[in-house]
């Protein structure tokens, strides 16, 4: 008895010191898959476009409620029935936005005296309305090739410090007047760097993404 007694107990001990290695083991492994922080995604400024080659709309006839889709090449004219269209630009959102067109055209009808000069926008279709007794045009989409204005492309954001961390990998774990002293310090030397800026242009700098507020010229 005391024989199988102490097979018994050192059985168990030995499968005990292998569940604690075990463990042990593991330790390392699972530190090394900690949270790490990510980018933000790359994502354009909100008044951004994309110009396209060709203008897709669409016509009602008001008397017989018939529907046509039509495609205009941007600066082609395009004739259908008495109206003369025009389209000088298609503008799409870039693939980071919700989709959406715009489109200057220009709509004369001398048959029947009216005509339009302006922006259709396909998301706000109420804000530009081509006034006829006959026809009721829609812009859908544009489609072709890309051409100007083209956006910049995408700078790769910064990835953010983890939390207790500052920036450059600094931890930030003494005392709360320690850790304003290298915020102010790390501002400085952001702002006597001198790098260059990695980001988008802003379109308000050169106005060539965005949708002007004035007939284009001819």
């Amino acid at each position: 008895m005391p024989d199988r007694f102490r097979l018994a107990a050192a059985a168990f001990l030995t499968a005990a010191g292998l569940v604690v290695t075990g463990l042990a083991a593991t330790g390392p492994v699972g530190s090394a898959h900690a949270a790490q922080p990510l980018a933000p995604p790359a994502i354009y400024p909100p008044d951004t476009w994309q110009g396209q080659t060709v203008a897709v709309l669409r016509i009602l006839d008001r008397l017989n409620a018939h529907t046509d889709v039509i495609t205009v090449r941007a600066g082609q004219p395009e004739t259908y029935r008495t109206m003369q269209i025009t389209v000088p630009h298609c503008l799409s959102r870039p693939e980071t936005l919700a989709a959406d067109a715009a489109a200057w055209l220009d709509i004369d009808d001398a048959q029947n005296k009216t005509s339009f000069h302006g922006w259709m926008i396909t998301s706000m279709p109420s804000l530009g309305v081509y006034e006829s007794p006959l026809f009721d045009i829609r812009l859908i989409r544009c489609e072709g090739d890309k051409t100007d204005p083209t956006p910049p492309p995408l700078a790769a954001p910064a990835v953010p410090p983890m939390p207790g961390q500052a920036r450059g990998g600094i931890s930030t774990g003494g005392s709360p007047a320690d850790n304003s002293a290298a915020d102010d310090s790390t501002a400085g030397s952001d702002t006597t760097s001198g790098s260059p800026d990695t980001a988008p242009p802003s379109p308000d700098q050169d106005g060539s993404s965005r949708i002007p507020d004035v007939q284009p010229p001819p």
